[in-house]
């Protein structure tokens, strides 16, 4: 395929982008490019493959009665639901694990807490059953919905459904999005580089998600570049705010960290104003003045 994949985690943003590309692209070139929502995009792929299961996300009812129901299975208190659900988002779900082998041998980047052999053995029958419970309902979480999607990519012989993949915000994205968002590109093999361009701020990271972009298929060495200027924010504001995160590590978002040297903005702007308020009313009231 020659056509190119053009995606962002908020769908706000997707409207966004389309209006913007066709201030300067003619009409033809925008016919071969996709602007899309990378769910809505996988959702419909898996569909038009004879995939139909549905998909729930964080905080559906669904999703917590089927784990309840899988907590149940469990023979120790000594872990908290919400350390567990935890456990299942950035280690289970995040590695891709099915045996409990697997799960006594992979490194918890990312977690805190040690888990012993025994440890691991005691909870992996709750892990297990939940995930047999949304089998059995048929139901996808997100990242179940990206691997499936992936795997069938992979094993098509046929040629991969984009020529280049672009994704802004990729701090945002599921690790698991990272392993199908190179699958819809060409095989290393089909000798094209760059058929896969990212773009991501670790310092905007707001959902937790661990990326390691190294760990997830995709090698970065030596090919990244730091964007260091601030087209956004003034620069007093900017060094104002960059004091109160002053000492807080940030992802570099391959396993590194960041850090502020050599940034800058290229507007002046006023001094920041700091006033203190007693509640979330009163912070609205102060900044519609």
């Amino acid at each position: 395929s020659e056509k190119v994949f053009f995606t962002t985690f908020t769908k706000s943003l997707i409207t966004d982008i389309k209006s913007n590309l066709q201030k300067f692209c003619s009409f033809d070139e925008i016919r071969s490019i996709d602007i899309e929502n990378l769910d809505k995009w996988c959702h419909r792929y898996l569909r038009d493959n004879g995939y139909d299961r549905t998909v729930c996300f964080d905080g559906d009812n669904k999703l917590n009665e089927l784990w309840d129901r899988a907590m149940e299975s469990l023979d120790t208190g000594e872990h908290t639901t919400e350390f567990l659900h935890e456990e299942w988002k950035k280690v289970i779900q995040y590695n891709d694990i099915n045996e409990l082998a697997d799960y006594i041998r992979v490194p918890r980047i990312g977690r805190k807490g040690r888990l012993s052999r025994m440890q691991r053995k005691q909870i992996w029958p709750a892990f297990n059953e939940y995930k047999t419970l949304l089998k059995e309902s048929q139901i996808w979480e997100q990242a179940d919905m990206y691997r499936a999607a992936r795997l069938l990519l992979e094993q098509e012989s046929t040629t991969r459904p984009f020529k280049h993949v672009i994704v802004d915000e990729i701090q945002d994205f599921h690790p698991e999005a990272f392993r199908l968002l190179k699958a819809m590109t060409p095989r290393d093999d089909e000798n094209l580089q760059n058929g896969l361009f990212l773009v991501g701020d670790g310092h905007q990271n707001i959902y937790g998600h661990h990326i390691v972009l190294s760990k997830l298929g995709i090698n970065i060495r030596g090919r990244g570049k730091r964007l260091r200027l601030n087209y956004r924010t003034p620069e007093k504001t900017r060094k104002w705010a960059t004091k109160i995160l002053l000492g807080q590590e940030v992802s570099d978002l391959d396993g590194g960290i960041d850090n502020n040297k050599g940034y800058r903005s290229i507007l002046i702007g006023p001094e920041p104003t700091i006033k203190a308020c007693k509640s979330f009313d009163d912070e609205i009231a102060e900044i519609t003045k």
